[in-house]
């Protein structure tokens, strides 16, 4: 009983796999897309043994629902057009059904148009990419689709094959662009192709960053720029601004041309502004031109000698490009062709620059040159040249002496150039290691020979040193003499009588000439080639009258061997020290001795006074005059003989008070 249960159900079994084997099967070839927009499907027959002139299409747009689209046709007529089916360009699917009554209703393979889609991915690759036809590999497709170009002449190229979904090809497609066209092919029936609309050159390329615009000494400009980052960079053009209008200045058609010479530009005239713009391998611009870039010149006025201050004023036009790296500017100069060197540095937001120390009588080129951030760039201007010529000095101006005047006084005698245009002459005084500062100012300048009195130095207490500055044209200090010292004697030793006096610097000395006063004249005392002597008559001289000494200097000024000239030292006043004898007893009519007269030494004129009083307190004589005595008489009458008090009051030679008191004996013979 099992085994015909058994035998029953593998009898039913291979019937109904009779009846599956007998079903009609169909696989897409096709699903072509005509120019017209209608959809072209084919198909190709596996098995039939059946009736198959029933066949339902179904279609659905995109990712939209399944709708029957015609039904009726014939499985062995292998094609079916839907008119207009894709001339929206979108995604359309079918598949067949074919319904029997005595089996199973069959349902063929998906098939899908392809709508493909081709981009630059830069300008020399593209990319397509399209949607899956839907149609499973095996026992109908293989899987692979093929790529295909087409040429100028319209004919479609082979490429590539790729089971993917997407594609990327290095072309050139500069000119009319290109189409590509995906297809899918079964046993060499007609295969499905969808054609992409015509690629253009989507991307401008890059326009290089302009690093340099520099002026050579020629006068020249030379651009420099960076290489443009497009990857298919084919050259540059040179583009210059000129008379508001960009004009072309060359084309370079080479990806390594990175600088141009420009040698129509006459860069001492103005600033000249340039473009840089990158060509690809299709000989398109940059789509900017490069004019956002733009570099011009770096322009360099004409230089200011401003001679009465004595500096170059310099200004010029600023570098605009990359102004974020720019560190500053600096300024070279050229003096007479000896080589360039930097004068100065200025941060990058200054325009303008002030050179000073330039030397006389000297042609200075001039330019300036901005600097980027580590070295990224230089740009140098155009060239200018300045003929430096400072206000003219005189040849010489000289202290020929420097003389003390009663030891009050100090004055220079000045000898001057005065060939040339002149303004007056500073006078510079210094004092005890001090700052120098300015004495006077002589605004005559005609004379060649002239005298200055210092009327506020106290050259009998300290040594000055003068110096002349001649002005020149601007009223500036042009030409100074040399340093020019007075002469101040000093007392060293008045018991050995030695005097010693500083020797002048400015004056070479030939000898001193050694002079005392002790009455109304000076004496030559002597001749000495030193600075010290000694007076051995001072000890005895001085204790009874004043004494002056000075000094003569012969010798030349500093700067002059031809001129001989003599100056005179600071006074040297000795005063003798105060002293008084009085006599304690005087005998009138004697002969000798017959006054009573004290002697004073070293007292200041119409300061004495002296008072004769009696025993008895009362003044009975009185003098002011040092050189009267009083005789022993009141009113020409004797007085008797006795004691007498007498009081002097005095000041000295160095204004002290003095005030004395004593008594003396007047004596009277017998005759008397």
């Amino acid at each position: 009983m099992m085994r015909r249960l058994l035998l029953f159900t593998l009898m039913i079994s291979l019937i109904y796999s009779v009846k599956a084997i007998e079903v009609p099967k169909a696989g897409f070839t096709a699903a072509d897309v005509a120019p017209n927009g209608d959809v072209i499907l084919r198909w190709k027959i596996i098995k039939l043994l059946v009736d198959t002139r029933n066949v339902i299409v179904y279609h659905a747009v995109g990712n939209g629902s399944f709708q029957r689209l015609t039904k009726g046709i014939d499985l062995a007529s292998l094609m079916y057009t839907h008119i207009g089916g894709a001339a929206d360009n979108a995604v359309h699917k079918y598949f067949m059904v074919v319904p029997n009554t005595s089996l199973d209703t069959v349902v063929s393979d998906t098939v899908s148009t392809i709508i493909s889609n081709a981009v630059s991915i830069n300008d020399a690759r593209i990319g397509v990419s399209w949607n899956s036809a839907l149609v499973r590999p095996g026992y109908i497709w293989n899987g692979y689709y093929q790529v295909y170009v087409t040429d100028p002449g319209g004919s479609a190229v082979f490429i590539d094959s790729t089971s993917s979904l997407s594609y990327e090809w290095t072309a050139d497609h500069c000119i009319e662009g290109v189409k590509m066209s995906i297809k899918w092919s079964v046993s060499g029936d007609t295969s499905n192709t969808v054609s992409t609309g015509p690629l253009v050159d989507l991307f401008d390329p890059v326009s290089p960053v302009v690093d340099s615009v520099s002026v050579q000494d020629n006068g020249i400009n030379i651009i420099g720029w960076e290489k443009s980052i497009a990857p298919d960079i084919g050259g540059y053009i040179v583009l210059a601004y000129r008379a508001g209008v960009w004009d072309t200045l060359s084309v370079l058609n080479s990806p390594d041309s990175l600088r141009y010479i420009d040698s129509t530009a006459n860069s001492s005239m103005s600033s000249w502004t340039y473009a840089v713009s990158a060509l690809d391998w299709c000989g398109n611009a940059s789509g900017d031109l490069g004019i956002p870039r733009k570099l011009s010149t770096i322009f360099l006025e004409k230089p200011d000698y401003i001679k009465c201050e004595d500096n170059l004023s310099l200004s010029w036009s600023a570098y605009t490009n990359s102004s974020d790296s720019l560190i500053g500017y600096e300024i070279l100069l050229n003096e007479s062709g000896t080589g360039w060197y930097i004068a100065d540095t200025v941060p990058p937001d200054s325009l303008q620059c002030k050179i000073k120390g330039l030397n006389d009588r000297k042609l200075y080129s001039i330019k300036v040159r901005a600097l980027g951030f580590e070295g990224s760039f230089s740009s140098t201007s155009n060239q200018r040249t300045v003929y430096i010529v400072k206000p003219v000095r005189p040849k010489y101006v000289l202290i020929r002496t420097a003389s003390v005047l009663e030891n009050q006084l100090a004055q220079l005698f000045i000898e001057a150039d005065t060939t040339i245009n002149i303004t007056g002459y500073q006078i510079w005084r210094s004092t005890d290691g001090k700052p120098e500062v300015l004495a006077g100012v002589i605004s005559d300048p005609g004379r060649q020979l002239f005298y200055w009195t210092d009327s506020l130095a106290r050259p009998a207490v300290r040594i000055y040193s003068y110096r002349v500055a001649s002005l020149d044209s601007c009223g500036n200090p042009g030409t100074w003499s040399q340093y020019f010292e007075t002469v101040k004697v000093n007392l060293v030793n008045q018991t050995l009588g030695e005097i010693d006096w500083n020797k002048p610097d400015g004056f070479d000395v030939i000898q001193y000439d050694v002079l005392r006063k002790s009455d109304s004249s000076w004496q030559l005392l002597s001749t000495v080639s030193s600075e010290t002597y000694n007076d051995v008559d001072m000890p005895t001289l001085s204790v009874e009258q004043d004494l002056y000494y000075r000094i003569r200097i012969i010798g030349h000024p500093y700067d002059s061997i031809e001129l001989t000239d003599t100056a005179y030292s600071s006074i040297l006043h000795i005063i003798p020290k105060f002293r008084m004898w009085v006599p304690n007893a005087f005998r009138p009519g004697g002969g000798f001795n017959d006054q009573f007269k004290p002697k004073a030494w070293a007292v200041k004129p119409h300061s004495y006074t002296m008072f004769i009083y009696s025993r008895f307190g009362q003044l009975i004589w009185q003098t002011e005059d040092l050189d009267v005595g009083w005789d022993g008489t009141i009113n020409g009458e004797d007085v008797p003989g006795g004691v007498y008090a007498w009081v002097i009051r005095l000041t000295t030679n160095k204004g002290r008070i003095e005030e004395q008191s004593g008594s003396v004996v007047l004596l009277r013979s017998e005759n008397n």
